[in-house]
Parts: C-alpha cells; structure tokens; sequence
C-alpha cells in the first residue's frame, strides 16, 4: 500500500481536482484505491454526490476501524469502462476540525493516523490523503502517514508561495521520517496570462522535473464535480481535460513504479 498526500498550504488550489482524479485514474487502472478527505469542507463526499460524514473523527477520536467506514463510490462516477479496480472514500465533514483540536489537546501520537490506515495494508493499492490547507495536529499526522507528496498549485504567486512553504515543512519531516515529494502539480493554468507563464517558470526554476505537466482552466474541470463524475466520466475520453488527467496519472505511475 502506497500512501500519497495532496497539499498545499493555500486553500482554493485544485487539491481535491487533483485527489480525485488522480484516485479514479488509479482505480480505472486496475487498483484498489481509498480517498481520504482529511479537509472538513467535506468536499470529496460532496463530489460525488455522498453524505457527509465524521468518517476521520469517527477514525482518529472514536478509533472506530477504517474499513467499517468506508463508502464505495459506484464506478459509473469515476471510470467510463469496466475495470476490476475499486474506489472507496473516508468521507469528512466539519467535525474533522474538532479532531484536529482534540488531537492537540491529548498531545496525540504522530503516527496516528498512520496506525488507523493500517488495516488496509494488504487490501488497498493506494490510499490518497485530501487535505486542508490548514496547518493542524492532524496536518502533521498526514505527513507521518504519507510516503509520498503531490502539491497541487495555481500558477498564482499566493499557491506558489503556498507550495515553497509546505516544501519547507516537508523538508523538517524529512530528517525524522522517509517522506518523499513525487510532484507538483500547476491547476487552473491559463497560458496566455504573463503572470501565469511567469510563475510556472518560477516553480520550474525553484523545483524543475518536479513540476508536471499543466492542467489548463477548463470548463470540464469545474463541471464535472457538478454531476458527480471524475473528469473521466464527465468529459469525452479524447477531450483534452481528459488527456492532461491521463498524462498526470501517468507520470505519477511512472514514479511509484518499485515504491513498496
């Protein structure tokens, strides 16, 4: 099982476009993959359309098992076509925060999280973290968790400003745990806009094979999560929404290959 955060400490980025898409292009490959919403906007439930509920709190405070609450998400949401792979979310909602606060108040351990994610070991591919931009005991917890990193950014000097910061935590966790940053991620790209192509170099100067392939702003990335879809199952297979989804998704594969 492959464990993979999606941040950035500035909110309104394309974090959960990137989780979401990324997941059920994992799970259309053929992987068995669950999406944890560790943000309490709650935003994955809502995406496809799923109650909101206390699946973290009910995880991390109740110490309720992981795989008791899990939701499936129903394949014609995320995958065009038949596949054996599987998607299943942890859904959040607001009451993520209040664990977040009652972790730093029982002084909770660091790997958590980490622990509760355990039973799917031998039964999950990967487990792909949505995360707040908010920086909490559970925030840290996720950084324990995770073996890899995925930054997803505008190309605004707010996001950039907001990855070099997380690239800064990450690199204090690094001295204490193997924590490894695959990629980042430039959303809601406009080319034709200076300021855009202007921080997209800045991030390929600071970072450079780091820096993935552009998703542009399109309307089928806003619209999909308004039908409850992926990208995948919104938008036509030869759309270029969906090749520049398919090309992240590739890269990313390209990456894990050999990481246990």
């Amino acid at each position: 099982m492959i464990t993979v955060a999606v941040s950035n400490q500035k909110g309104g980025v394309g974090k959960t476009t990137v989780a979401v898409n990324l997941a059920a292009a994992l799970a259309g490959a053929g992987k068995r993959v669950v999406l944890v919403d560790t943000d309490p906007q709650g935003n994955v439930a809502k995406w496809f359309g799923l109650p909101e509920e206390s699946g973290v709190y009910n995880l991390l405070i109740k110490e309720q098992n992981v795989v008791d609450l899990l939701r499936l998400v129903p394949r014609e949401q995320w995958w065009p076509d038949e596949t054996s792979g599987v998607l299943a979310i942890l859904p959040g909602n607001a009451r993520t925060t209040t664990a977040g606060v009652m972790m730093a108040i029982e002084n909770a351990a660091p790997d958590l999280l980490r622990r509760a994610l355990e039973p799917l070991q031998h039964s999950v591919d990967f487990v792909i973290l949505d995360t707040s931009p908010t920086v909490t005991e559970l925030m840290s917890n996720v950084f324990v968790a995770s073996d890899l990193f995925d930054h997803a950014t505008e190309t605004r000097v707010l996001s950039v400003n907001g990855v070099i910061k997380t690239m800064g935590r990450i690199e204090t966790f690094q001295k204490d745990i193997a924590l490894r940053v695959v990629g980042i991620v430039p959303t809601r790209h406009s080319p034709r806009q200076v300021e855009c192509k202007e921080n997209l170099a800045t991030l390929q100067q600071l970072y450079g094979d780091l820096v993935w392939s552009p998703i542009v702003e399109r309307t089928q990335w806003s619209e999909s999560p308004s039908f409850g879809k992926s990208v995948f199952a919104y938008a036509p297979r030869t759309s270029k929404a969906v090749k520049e989804a398919a090309c992240f998704t590739g890269q990313f594969l390209q990456i894990t290959q050999g990481v246990n």
